[in-house]
């Protein structure tokens, strides 16, 4: 199929612009993914393959994320690859998350959670598979860390007040 650009009014957000493109997606599968990742050339196919072989709905298909080799890691980058895994792009059934409402709007950050939060209460159960890999383009510093990390304890708040009952697992770090 041709590739269709989707424009919005305005400037709404992420959540905006997925719930859009899921309105227009004309396939139940769809693959949601930052613009700052991209695919290794069979991503997409060994995400599909496993996804049309499960046949289930309630099924979300991570795939794997790793560093892109063209981009130098900085010391940040190497301490967040064992503690800090950035968004992996999911393979959904949009049929199933817009039973569900879709993505909430009003959520400007950790908009992907508190879909996979939602959709957990309604069965969703999220798988990873290795074999399918996807790049992070983003250099990271520790500036950028700790904006992130800062801007995720705010969404926090909210998450909290939508899922009472979800509370984050926090490991324990040995110092």
């Amino acid at each position: 199929e041709p590739t269709r650009v989707i424009r919005l009014d305005r400037q709404r957000g992420r959540s905006a612009a997925i719930n859009a493109g899921l309105a227009a997606a004309s396939h139940d599968a769809v693959l949601i993914m930052n613009d700052d990742i991209y695919a290794a050339p069979d991503m997409v196919m060994r995400l599909m393959n496993e996804f049309s072989a499960q046949k289930r709905p309630k099924l979300g298909l991570k795939s794997r994320i790793m560093w892109d080799p063209d981009v130098p890691l900085t010391m940040t980058m190497k301490w967040m690859e064992g503690v800090h895994k950035p968004p992996a792009p999911i393979l959904l059934s949009k049929t199933f998350i817009l039973e569900h409402g879709g993505y909430d709007e009003n959520f400007t950050r950790s908009e992907d959670t508190e879909l996979q939060l939602r959709l957990t209460q309604h069965g969703l159960e999220v798988l990873r598979l290795e074999s399918a890999v996807g790049f992070q383009h983003n250099k990271f510093t520790i500036h950028t860390l700790v904006e992130r990390e800062f801007m995720g304890g705010m969404s926090s708040v909210f998450l909290h007040a939508k899922f009472p009952q979800y509370m984050p697992q926090v490991e324990e770090i040995e110092i």
